[in-house]
């Protein structure tokens, strides 16, 4: 028998939330699902097996009607947690949920959103949505001090960032650059999105506070 949607969310207007397979990154957009849920969205979040358990326990049940798991099948993976992705598999990961574009894109043909949002790490997705007619935005949860850091050191190495307050130290600069450099290899040799591509709508949806990083939100609005 057919799901029966209750009569105030037969007209809402629909989003598909798609965030990176981490617990950092999954709570984040169930926040921003529950707020979009108070205003009248129907919310379907996009995730695969193994966050399915930690999405479902973060969902009350006066949101079980407006938010909802989507699955999207992978091809095979390790067997992991959310909280057990190890930071050397990042990359192996990224690129098994890129190899699921099409079962991705038959979620859009089934659920036909308004909009998709999508995680930073998740660039391809506005792609596949944009060929079905649908807006996509990316949405960070790093924070804008973090955000505005690494975009001006990858893609603006030559302009100095300006708020010595939160420069790393010398350590953890030899780390960044490390990764710079294995990244760009990756990117080189794979089929690796750049993570801080623009995008195709000038739109992008923040983690933050104006009150404790309004001055790293200017800057992101200018680096773009």
């Amino acid at each position: 028998m057919a799901t029966q949607v209750p009569p105030k969310h037969r007209n809402a207007l629909r989003v598909l939330m798609f965030p990176w397979l981490a617990y950092g990154h999954i709570s984040p957009f169930l926040d921003l699902a529950k707020k979009l849920a108070d205003r009248g969205f129907s919310v379907r979040v996009c995730s695969t097996i193994i966050s399915q358990e930690t999405i479902n326990k973060q969902i009350p049940e006066k949101y079980s009607a407006s938010i909802k798991m989507v699955e999207l099948c992978l091809p095979k993976l390790p067997k992991l947690t959310t909280n057990e992705i190890p930071v050397d598999m990042d990359h192996i990961v990224l690129k098994t949920l890129k190899l699921s574009k099409s079962n991705f894109a038959k979620i859009l043909q089934n659920l036909k959103p308004d909009l998709v949002i999508y995680d930073l790490l998740l660039q391809w997705a506005e792609g596949v949505a944009n060929e079905q007619g649908i807006p996509a935005m990316k949405f960070v949860v790093m924070g804008a001090a973090v955000f505005s850091y690494f975009y001006n050191s990858i893609r603006k190495p030559e302009v100095e960032f300006p708020f010595q307050d939160i420069y790393p130290g010398q350590n953890e600069l030899m780390k960044l650059k490390e990764l710079i450099v294995k990244s760009s290899r990756e990117e080189e040799h794979d089929d690796v999105d750049d993570p801080f591509a623009e995008g195709n709508i000038q739109i992008m949806l923040m983690s933050t506070s104006r009150t404790i990083e309004g001055k790293m939100s200017q800057k992101n609005i200018l680096n773009q």
